[in-house]
Formats: structure tokens, C-alpha cells, sequence
């Protein structure tokens, strides 16, 4: 057991099998170590491998989506059964799902699902207890009446409003480990803002570790002390939120996507994109870079040999 709690992932590749070509990595050789309190961000464009990690993570992966290799650790212990999982989620490893109307019960109220929570995980003895943790959790996210609240069903709350209380039903079990998969997703812009500030306070206050994912360059820049890019399942750069905001960028993958950002300085017609798309990783890329049929700097070496993760890039010729 180690003294500071800790996630550390070894190594780990997940494939989507399929029969016909025996699959794809949705992750491959991924390896990072997350200590309390810091907040490591994972980013990268839709179906880089994101959420399958967050829930690789949770042990909520099901088939077709296998490991294939790889360990997940948590304070010192490796998580493999569904008896490890089951340990360990919810009381010491807490996730916010991207949806949360749709990870909500539509027809429980907000008072009861935190209740039974509380209940379930013995952080309450009784009901009464319960629901005064309930409304103490509700004041701490920022809700406003949160009595009244705790009547309402969640069509009856705002996305935000049902983000929040995602929110505190995750930090209910005062877990060591926060998961945020996409926590903004569908909320408009001063609703983001206030939910990553409420994130941001919450890991200070309650001393725990956030894993924040999101493909927002924008957002990430705020809230993550070192930030993990993903490009088609494969780590292509680890590099510090300072970095990223002062355009310290050394992958072509990470320098397009921060290019991508509007600014007030842009001045042509149409915003900077990447050429072409996400790609399946497959026996194709064992001996090639993932990202070179998208990449500016491609040069022949790039196309004959897969890089190594060194000096935290996944490049021949960083920038």
C-alpha cells in the first residue's frame, strides 16, 4: 500500500474484437501514474480512446472490448476481477458520466438516488442521516433550495442543474480518485465554466486525484496540472498545462489540435481543421507512426517505423 493514493496504469491495451480481422486497439501500450491531488487531463479528438480508458479504469468495460494486456493499479493493488472493481467503485473510485440526465433514473427523484447511494455505501446509518448529507451535498455544488430539490425528478432540473448533482453523487463517497468524462458536454459556455470551477474547488477541499477528460483544448488548459494526449488509442504526447496554454507543443497531433482553437486573431474565412480522419489501429500501424497520414511532417522513416514514448513524445522529429 502505498502511502499517496495513486493510479497507476502499466502497459495497458484494449482491442474491439472482431472475427473477421481479429479487431482493433481502441488503446494500446498506454502508461501514466496519477497522485493525489493532482489533476491529469486525457485529451484528444472523438474516438482517440477516452471513455473506453475511464471505464477501463472503473472496470466497465464489457465485450466486444477486451484487454488484451496491460495492468490497472490502485494504491498498490491491481485491479483485474470483478470482485477488485466492485471494491473499489463508487467509495474509492468515483466517476461523472458525459450524460447525466441519461445517468440519472428518470423516474426516482434527485432525493432518492442520492439517499440510497449514501445508504448503500454505509456513509449514512439511516434515512434521516441521509437526507441531511443530501442537502449538505446539495449546498456545497451550489445549489440553490436544495430541499426543494431533492423532490424534483431529474426532467424537472436543467442539464446543469443534473450535472451538478452527478457531481455530488460522486463526491458523496469521498473517493480518492475523481473520473470527469467530458463533465461539459452539451452545457452551454457559462455553465462550463461554473462546473469546472466547482470541480476545480471540490478537488482542493475534499484532497483527491481528478482524471478530466474532454477533447476542449480550452478547458483542459485550466484545470489539468499535466495533460495526456491520445491520438487513435495510442499516448502521443504528456505535457504540462502551462505548456499547452504557452504553445510549448512538441507532437504534430497536439500542435494541430491547438491550432484548431478559435481566436480573435484568426483572420480567414475558415477555421484550421486536420486533414483526413481518426484511423483504426491495427496490425497496419506495428511498424509505422499512428498519425502519419495525417501529419504535416510526415517523412519516410515515419512510415516504415513505429516511434517509441520517449521524453514524453511519440515522435521521430518533434517539434
Amino acid at each position: 500500500m502505498t502511502d499517496i493514493s495513486e493510479l497507476k496504469v502499466n502497459n495497458l491495451s484494449i482491442k474491439i474484437m472482431d472475427s473477421k480481422d481479429n479487431g482493433f486497439y481502441v488503446l494500446r501500450n498506454i502508461s501514466f501514474l496519477l497522485k493525489v491531488p493532482e489533476v491529469l487531463g486525457i485529451l484528444g479528438e472523438s474516438g482517440s480512446g477516452k471513455s473506453i480508458l475511464a471505464k477501463e479504469i472503473c472496470g466497465l468495460n464489457s465485450q466486444p472490448i477486451m484487454r488484451v494486456s496491460g495492468t490497472v493499479s490502485f494504491d498498490g493493488k491491481i485491479l483485474s476481477t470483478k470482485k477488485d472493481y466492485t471494491g473499489i467503485r463508487g467509495k474509492q473510485i468515483s466517476m461523472i458520466f458525459q450524460h447525466p440526465t441519461s445517468a440519472l433514473n428518470p423516474v426516482i427523484t434527485i432525493g432518492e438516488q442520492i439517499t440510497e447511494t449514501l445508504l448503500y455505501h454505509k456513509i449514512a446509518s439511516d434515512k434521516n442521516t441521509a437526507v441531511k448529507l443530501a442537502i449538505s451535498l446539495l449546498e456545497d455544488i451550489g445549489i440553490h433550495h436544495p430541499t426543494d430539490r431533492l423532490l424534483s425528478y431529474p426532467h424537472q432540473l436543467s442539464g446543469g442543474m443534473n450535472q451538478r448533482i452527478m457531481i455530488a453523487l460522486a463526491v458523496s463517497m469521498y473517493p480518492k480518485l475523481m473520473i470527469a468524462d467530458e463533465p461539459t458536454t452539451a452545457l452551454d459556455v457559462i455553465t462550463q465554466k461554473q462546473i469546472i470551477g466547482l470541480l476545480s474547488e471540490l478537488g482542493k477541499k475534499k484532497d483527491y486525484a481528478t482524471l478530466f477528460i474532454t477533447h476542449n483544448i480550452s478547458l483542459m488548459q485550466k484545470i489539468a496540472d499535466h495533460i495526456l494526449v491520445l491520438y487513435a488509442g495510442e499516448m502521443v504526447e504528456i505535457l504540462t498545462g502551462e505548456n499547452l496554454t504557452m504553445g510549448k507543443i512538441r507532437h504534430p497531433c497536439t500542435f494541430a489540435l491547438k491550432e484548431c482553437l478559435p481566436s480573435l486573431s484568426h483572420t480567414g474565412s475558415n477555421l484550421p481543421i486536420i486533414l483526413g480522419q481518426i484511423t483504426k489501429n491495427n496490425e497496419r500501424y506495428d511498424n509505422c507512426c499512428v498519425f502519419h497520414e495525417r501529419c504535416l511532417y510526415t517523412r519516410s522513416r515515419c512510415k516504415s517505423e513505429k516511434p517509441d514514448f520517449k521524453d514524453g513524445v511519440r515522435c521521430f522529429y518533434p517539434l
